[in-house]
């Protein structure tokens, strides 16, 4: 690996190195893996529309200041039929109370159309009608996705989706019946020893399929989460675009005797959808946010 600012001795010139791979040294600045230079980054994300999480999940998120994601199946919401486990399901007034309270509203597919057993054309159908109809009552567009069933046709699914969003997710660790307290835990440690993203999906606290048979440790897990200063907790659409941004962002860091003069090369991705900012930890710990769109910049040593 390479210090920013380190020539190649063969041509003299300062080395390129990509956001990914810029590394913490004593004597350089480098790009916080996560937001705000957290160990670890963890999305806490809700499948299918289960009024339980409107009623349980939604009220201890608000408490705890935590934006989580709800993934919809559109068709669902209002319907009046209960689920095979007997949950209820949300409501469009419920589902816009949550978005305006900043919860992330995005999509499942209108009726969970498996990619893996229909055709495109009836998945095209299933995705593009969720937009609008989570669009029309939310008054935002979903940019993400979350496949139904975890299924995939691998020769399509990828160009249908991902037109227009910043990600899909393609992994998750189910936070539902087979966790407690303890268990969770374990889940975050190994998040933060790995510098890694955890994505953690829920189905329902107490009403539904994999409920937690002890609502009281999903609670306390959200509240310790919360409190981890070792953590930062962002909608699955703020990592996404938090990690394409690091990962496809190029920099050149020129040390001189005052200063860091940081030379950006921005990523090929659409700036309307990818907003946001990275973070430069500079030699002393202090960050610096900049964007990654908007050219090359200076930051004093001092």
């Amino acid at each position: 690996m390479m210090k920013c600012g380190q020539k190649i001795v063969v041509a003299s010139i300062l080395a390129l190195v990509t956001v990914q791979n810029l590394f913490a040294a004593t004597n350089a600045p480098y790009v916080a893996e996560w937001k705000g230079n957290r160990k670890a980054a963890v999305s806490f994300t809700f499948d299918d529309g289960i009024r339980d999480q409107y009623e349980l999940a939604f009220p201890r998120l608000k408490e705890y200041g935590i934006k989580g994601t709800f993934f919809l199946n559109g068709g669902s919401i209002e319907e009046q039929k209960p689920t095979r486990q007997g949950a209820l399901w949300m409501t469009w007034e419920m589902v816009k109370e949550m978005s305006d309270a900043g919860m992330e509203m995005s999509n499942h597919g209108l009726l969970h159309v498996n990619h893996g057993r229909n055709p495109r054309e009836a998945v095209e159908v299933d995705i593009s009608s969720n937009d609008v109809l989570i669009a029309r009552h939310t008054g935002k567009k979903p940019i993400t996705f979350a496949y139904p069933n975890n299924a995939r046709n691998r020769a399509w699914s990828s160009a249908v989706v991902n037109p227009g969003r910043v990600g899909s997710r393609t992994f998750q660790k189910s936070f539902g019946g087979k966790h407690d307290l303890k268990s969770g835990r374990r889940l975050f440690a190994k998040a933060k020893e790995q510098n890694a993203w955890l994505v953690l999906m829920t189905h329902a606290v107490k009403f539904g399929y994999d409920q937690w048979r002890n609502p009281d440790d999903f609670y306390q897990l959200l509240k310790e989460a919360s409190e981890d200063s070792d953590l930062w907790i962002g909608t699955f659409a703020e990592v996404s675009i938090y990690k394409r941004l690091r990962e496809e962002t190029k920099v050149v860091c020129r040390p001189t005797e005052k200063e860091w003069q940081i030379t950006v090369t921005p990523p090929k991705l659409d700036r309307q959808l990818f907003t946001g900012t990275l973070d430069l930890v500079l030699p002393d710990g202090t960050l610096h946010a900049f964007d990654p769109f908007a050219g090359d910049f200076r930051v004093g040593k001092d």
